[in-house]
């Protein structure tokens, strides 16, 4: 039998096209700032949840003394003994939620972070179990979302150029920015899986722990950047600040975090620019200032962006907050 024409296979092209069922457009419109407002709250919340969990279970309290499950039993012996020994083990397994036994009781003093800058960080109350556990089960909803919602802003301020919305500068600066700041979100869980506590074998010490949070500053400085001067551009900025105002943010969100880690890596190299281990325990006006910092810099890298977020998303009347999606199903 000789082989189909070329006539033939068009026919039959032509034949199997019309017996398909047409295909069915979706689409979904919304605002692309609910992804980041959701990213930014889970992590708000994550950190006053672990410092709640690990100040009840894990650290004892500043007042006692402190101790292990051993050393809560020193001096008994016989059916006393197992019987107090049983009834604690009993009460801190069942807070671990995947059966791993708890940390010892830890006195915070000891803890690394303590020991390099003379207090805790938001971090320190969620580098033990159970703690760690919550976070580890909340880290996707926090990175997922925010690499969402930067592949959807890179191809917002795509769209945004090709209509002459933005300048080319602007959507220059995304094609670098975005890729750079999905890899550094992307590893945010290694913030929580290096515990500081610990050194090699066991883990990689405090700078392993550090860097990751390093990174995740760096995106959200990036962040900040593209999307002041994006709103800026679109005369859309939130609560009708002016372009001033917003510009003196944006300084501040790149200023704060620069400064902050030459604060910080100073301290590792022993040539501190605040010494926030002088003074002992109480300090001194250094620990302040350096304290402050740590209070301030989560207020403009997350605790504005939050509110400005929750503005476009849900109060502002600008039609081009929407991004609209559109899908083809066979």
């Amino acid at each position: 039998m000789a082989p189909p024409s070329r006539t033939e296979k068009e026919e039959t092209r032509k034949f199997i096209d019309k017996s398909k069922p047409p295909k069915r457009p979706y689409s979904i419109r919304f605002s692309i700032e609910i992804l980041r407002l959701f990213s930014l709250c889970t992590l708000v919340a994550l950190l006053p949840l672990g410092q709640y969990i690990t100040e009840s279970f894990i650290f004892f309290p500043e007042e006692d003394t402190p101790r292990t499950l051993e050393q809560d039993t020193t001096g008994l012996r016989g059916t006393e003994h197992d019987a107090i020994l049983n009834d604690i083990g009993e009460e801190r397994n069942l807070l671990s939620l995947f059966g791993h036994p708890l940390e010892p009781y830890i006195d915070r003093k000891e803890t690394t972070i303590n020991k390099i800058f003379g207090f805790l960080h938001a971090c320190s109350f969620i580098d033990y179990n159970p703690a760690k556990e919550i976070a580890a089960l909340l880290l996707p909803f926090i990175s997922y979302p925010l690499c969402l919602f930067l592949i959807l802003d890179y191809f917002r301020i795509r769209v945004s150029f090709g209509n002459k919305l933005v300048p080319e500068l602007l959507y220059k600066f995304s094609k670098f920015s975005t890729p750079i700041a999905l890899l550094l979100t992307s590893m945010i869980h290694l913030w929580f899986v290096n515990n500081p506590d610990k050194t090699y074998p066991e883990g990689y010490g405090f700078i392993a722990h550090y860097l990751p949070y390093v990174g995740f500053q760096v995106a959200l400085a990036l962040i900040a950047i593209q999307q002041v001067w994006y709103h800026i551009a679109l005369d859309n900025i939130p609560f009708g600040f002016s372009p001033t105002i917003a510009r003196i943010y944006l300084k501040l969100a790149v200023f704060l975090p620069l400064f902050y880690q030459m604060c910080v890596f100073s301290i590792l190299l022993e040539r501190p620019i605040f010494d926030s281990l002088k003074g002992g325990e109480e300090g001194t006006w250094e620990r302040v200032v350096f304290k402050a910092l740590t209070r301030i810099y989560p207020l403009i890298a997350m605790g504005i962006p939050i509110i400005c977020s929750f503005w476009e998303a849900f109060v502002s009347k600008d039609p081009n907050k929407y991004t609209t999606f559109t899908i083809e199903i066979d």
